[in-house]
């Protein structure tokens, strides 16, 4: 089945007014947090505000990692770094900032970012696209660590009371991968992600997918949809926490574009993986 590709169209400001890429306060976080929700004219605060709190926890450098501060060359230089250090500055104040929100009646969703757009804070990602070719093994290992590093990450935010993640790969689109190498990350990647944290997470917590993961799963035939309708036009979001206690994974359309549905669209991953 053709991968098809999703449009991204949301307009969603990031910017949380940090000129120093100081790492914040958790009261400083959580008020950018708020700020944002309004100004997006969202329903939830998400939480970190950049993809790069991953990359930046397993260098030690604090989010100000872009495509000017290369550190490495090749991927056997991530592959021997250590797991993500979960005590990093920047971690622990999201999750303080998580908590103090979650306090205050918030609602939270946290962001949790894939092994590509994690890699592209690191390396130039020409470097992994050729050894995709090489050396497919030294990737699938890099990826297998940096998969275990996003589950710690995602228990450690569920101690902290996160009940709702968004998981993306901005950098894992069909259009950048091609739809050889995008099954390939799915079936070896994503799919046994999502196991995972399916396994490891309390059962109330929900996995809301980047539709462009969502529907390479539906098309290498790795996930299907589970309909849930509703009984009226109904936003996104609003549909997500109601059906919260129903349903592990979704992700039919972009949380940050919030359109009204009649009809809410679980993912329900398969039994096993097909290479």
């Amino acid at each position: 089945m053709k991968i098809p590709d999703y449009p991204c169209k949301h307009n969603i400001s990031t910017n949380f007014l940090n000129p120093q890429r100081n790492v914040l306060s958790p009261e400083e976080i959580a008020q950018s947090a708020r700020d944002l929700k309004q100004k997006n004219h969202t329903s939830f605060c998400m939480l970190p505000f950049e993809h790069t709190l991953e990359a930046a926890a397993l260098t030690g450098s604090a989010s100000s990692l872009n495509h000017t501060n290369i550190k490495f060359h090749n991927l056997q230089e991530i592959l021997s770094l250590p797991a993500i250090d979960l005590d990093d500055p920047e971690i622990t104040a999201v999750l303080h900032a998580s908590s103090l929100l979650l306090s205050q009646r918030e609602k939270i969703v946290f962001q949790l970012s894939g092994p590509l757009t994690i890699l592209n804070q690191l390396l130039p990602l020409e470097v992994v696209f050729l050894e995709m070719i090489k050396h497919p093994q030294l990737v699938l290992d890099v990826f297998s660590k940096l998969g275990n590093d996003i589950v710690l990450l995602a228990k450690l935010a569920e101690n902290y009371g996160i009940q709702i993640f968004s998981y993306a790969d901005p950098c894992a689109g069909v259009t950048i991968l091609g739809p050889k190498r995008l099954k390939m990350l799915t079936s070896t990647f994503t799919f046994p992600l999502l196991k995972q944290l399916d396994a490891q997470l309390n059962s109330q917590n929900v996995v809301v997918l980047c539709p462009k993961t969502a529907l390479a799963l539906i098309a290498s035939e790795l996930a299907i949809w589970k309909e849930h309708p509703l009984p009226q036009m109904t936003t996104y979001t609003e549909a997500l926490f109601s059906l919260q206690e129903q349903i592990r994974f979704c992700g039919q359309t972009c949380i940050n574009q919030n359109p009204s549905l009649q009809r809410f669209l679980e993912i329900k991953l398969t039994d096993e993986s097909s290479d």
